[in-house]
């Protein structure tokens, strides 16, 4: 678990070197894909594939947004670098397997799976947006 964490973590921070996010900017990816892992991972030995990707998404585009109203910049820079840990890569890999393998079992399953964390993903970056605006109203005042 701690390794696959600091693997999740240390690999989306090379995406965003690659990506080429201001050095400002590195840190906040650090510590948000840290934060994407540790939920998901946490959360996905009680729950399935649905609500670790809600939450986790939710709280990665507030903090996103405070990051990015922080260092005045945009907030995509560091919420599409630190998401990379949520994305279903291997689930969508065996799902292909399974269509060319002719194994219709696993096709479903993991198929299944890849719907289910992208529309977590989905669903967590539109109330994470909700999230962020009401904060941002609450602020002006």
């Amino acid at each position: 678990m701690i390794f696959r964490i600091i693997t999740c973590t240390l690999g989306s921070v090379a995406f965003g070197v690659t990506m080429k996010v201001p050095k400002k900017s590195l840190f906040c990816v650090l510590i948000g894909s840290g934060m994407t892992s540790v939920i998901s991972v946490t959360l996905a030995e009680e729950y399935r594939d649905f609500i670790p990707c809600i939450i986790s998404m939710l709280a990665l585009t507030v903090y996103s947004n405070l990051c990015a109203k922080i260092l005045r910049q945009p907030t995509t820079i560091i919420l599409l670098p630190s998401a990379i840990p949520l994305l279903p890569g291997s689930y969508i890999y065996y799902s292909m397997l399974g269509a060319v393998n002719g194994d219709t079992a696993g096709f479903v399953e993991y198929g299944r799976a890849t719907v289910l964390t992208g529309l977590g993903i989905a669903v967590g970056a539109i109330l994470g947006g909700l999230v962020s605006e009401i904060i941002n109203a609450v602020c002006r005042r």
